[in-house]
């Protein structure tokens, strides 16, 4: 398991000012395997993501990266 803030703290700290990637880790209602059809609606997917990528902006913030 990491801890975000210390881990984006450690990367504030050494000066990082690279790209970041976002990678999903679960299952987005068939995008995950490829499919050009979603299992699931669109609003539960993107409602997903967009809560993932609330945190990590949250978790940058804290670190003032």
């Amino acid at each position: 398991m990491v801890h975000f803030p210390q881990f984006f703290g450690m990367a504030a700290d050494s000066g990082f000012s690279g790209p970041l990637q976002l990678h999903f880790e679960y299952p987005l209602g068939g995008a995950n395997d490829g499919r050009a059809t979603l299992s699931i609606s669109r609003e539960e997917a993107f409602g997903a993501m967009k809560r993932d990528l609330g945190k990590l902006r949250g978790y940058l913030a804290q670190a003032h990266l």
